[in-house]
């Protein structure tokens, strides 16, 4: 008898096919514990946990990057085969290339590809145009098509004018079909607070747990904006869940990832992993925690 490992399983065509099928493929959660879910109006669907790739990231480089490319492109495959659906990257991360890899394991047609632009000064980029900076991404990734672009690490609250010029050139890129949706990476209360007010935010990625921690605001002034933003059709991606990886006890982990469930704040969470043991972790207790918060939101 010829045996095979879950990844060279899934490379095959039958399994592939075995994850359209209801109930079948590879995960251990409860029926819809990881999705999908509806982002929003965005047309676009996604896990309910998304894995983030730049824990400490900066100057192209993080946590996940400095595994190396195997360790990198292993964890992406141990989390696809877990359920998730939504990959996190930025160009600050130096994730690009790595996804690249971790793409030729998993089917492109079956995952959300969010990244960011960074368009402050930096020494490790020069943003010029919102095109410019897509067209490489898509380069670096190897793709026609990146799901969800955000403008990253927005903090001033004049944000909207400010980069008018560059969510100007994501929704010309959006009517093209080069990306599928746009948005903004809230780095202060006040910048959340124009990304809901704003006509323009598709997507928003907000700093939400149960301590305040890396926040902006208390815990309950931001479920509170996101929720309205939910209620205003924009899709929320909640960030911060663990504080940033300051939030190491498991009790705090259980606690924060309860509040945030609970919240009716987000649609999905991403969570910077650096182990498979990190994965499973986490959705053993989503598993524990979000069938009890769907059924109190009705």
């Amino acid at each position: 008898m010829i045996s095979m490992t879950r990844r060279q399983f899934m490379k095959t065509t039958a399994g592939f096919a075995a994850l359209s099928l209801p109930g079948v493929g590879f995960t251990t959660n409860e029926p819809d514990v990881m999705g999908p879910v509806k982002l929003g109006t965005t047309g676009i669907s996604v896990s309910r946990l998304a894995m983030g790739t730049g824990t400490h990231g900066s100057e192209q480089h993080s946590r996940q990057t400095r595994l190396g490319m195997t360790g990198f492109v292993d964890l992406v495959q141990h989390g696809y085969e877990s359920g998730v659906r939504l990959f996190d990257m930025a160009d600050s991360y130096g994730s690009h290339p790595y996804m690249r890899e971790a793409l030729k394991e998993i089917p492109r047609d079956q995952v959300t590809l969010l990244s960011k632009v960074w368009t402050r000064p930096a020494s490790w980029a020069e943003f010029t145009t919102a095109q410019a900076a897509v067209d490489r991404f898509r380069q670096e990734l190897d793709v026609d098509v990146i799901d969800i672009v955000l403008i990253h690490c927005v903090i001033r609250p004049d944000w909207p004018e400010l980069y008018k010029p560059v969510c100007d050139g994501l929704s010309e890129l959006r009517e093209r079909g080069v990306i599928r949706a746009c948005g903004v990476s809230c780095h202060s209360f006040q910048a959340l607070t124009a990304a809901v007010e704003s006509s323009w935010t598709g997507v928003i990625m907000g700093r939400i747990n149960n301590s305040g921690t890396m926040m902006g605001g208390s815990p309950e002034q931001v479920s509170a904006l996101l929720r309205q933003a939910r209620k205003a059709g924009k899709g929320v991606v909640g960030m911060k869940i663990y504080g940033g990886g300051r939030t190491t006890d498991p009790q705090q982990r259980e606690e924060s990832l309860n509040f945030v469930w609970n919240s009716g704040a987000v649609d999905a969470t991403t969570i910077g992993f650096e182990s498979t043991d990190q994965v499973d972790d986490t959705i053993k207790r989503m598993q524990r925690i979000v069938p009890t918060a769907l059924g109190a939101s009705g």
